[in-house]
């Protein structure tokens, strides 16, 4: 993780229990803290690349709240 997004996916970080990914699952009635590391895996690989894909084609940096609606759609897919 590096670059000006660095805060953003650290605090969105699901291997790493960000505290805004935990607030996000709190608020989806998720247990970010019961989810298996594959599961968190997945979600950090995928908003790897959804912040790639914005970093190539759309705004930048990508404000928090843009990155936790990403987060709620990936959350809602694994849950």
């Amino acid at each position: 993780m590096d670059g000006v997004d660095f805060v953003t996916r650290l605090s969105l970080s699901a291997l790493g229990k960000g505290a805004d990914f935990l607030d996000v699952c709190r608020q989806m009635g998720v247990s970010g803290n019961n989810l298996g590391s594959s599961a968190r895996m997945r979600i950090d690989a995928a908003m790897q690349q959804k912040f790639d894909q914005a970093r190539q084609s759309g705004p930048h940096p990508v404000d928090l709240a843009t990155a936790r609606g990403w987060l709620r759609e990936l959350l809602s897919q694994t849950a």
